[in-house]
């Protein structure tokens, strides 16, 4: 009985590495800083703000006020104008970010940076993603899951006994 208490216990081991991993993995995304008047307008940016710029900032600005992330509406004169979420409606199973444009000078942004694919983590993450799939796959296919593995290959008694009446349960 114990060597099948260590198997188990092997396996979750396994199993928690796996998902520490895949932790480590998330976010496909990053951000590199890159300097402002290299971004055009629909590209989705973070901007450091200055202390002043975050107290002006409205309520309804959700998330961390000092790296502001939104969409790069337009870039006029230095200003950044950015399309930033500022509420979640809801309607049943569908929700919709609302947004809202923020106009922020030039001397209230302390750097910029921009979001980019980090591919070598995606490749990681499918590729840890498609292992752990296949590895449920071929488990649930072996046929050795769940309930007890002892071979049911002979049915038993149980199998001749043959019922004389029913009561049908509705």
């Amino acid at each position: 009985m114990s060597g099948v208490s260590t198997t188990v216990g092997r396996m979750k081991r396994r199993e928690s590495i796996l998902v520490l991993a895949c932790g480590t993995l998330v976010g496909c995304y990053s951000y590199t800083p890159v300097p402002i008047e290299t971004v055009n307008p629909g590209i989705t940016v973070r901007a450091r703000l200055t202390r002043e710029a975050q107290d002006r900032l409205p309520d309804r600005v959700r998330g961390d006020k000092e790296m502001l992330e939104g969409e790069l509406v337009d870039r006029a004169d230095g200003a950044l104008t950015l399309s930033v979420p500022m509420a979640v409606r809801r309607q049943g199973f569908y929700t919709e970010d609302l947004h809202e444009r923020v106009v922020l000078a030039p001397a209230d942004v302390v750097d910029v940076e921009r979001r980019t694919l980090d591919r070598r983590r995606t490749y990681a993450l499918t590729g840890v993603v498609g292992a752990a799939v296949l590895g449920v796959a071929i488990r649930t296919l072996s046929g050795k899951t769940g309930g007890n593995t002892i071979d049911r290959t002979d049915p038993g008694p149980s199998a001749n006994i043959i019922p004389i009446f029913s009561l049908p349960i509705r």
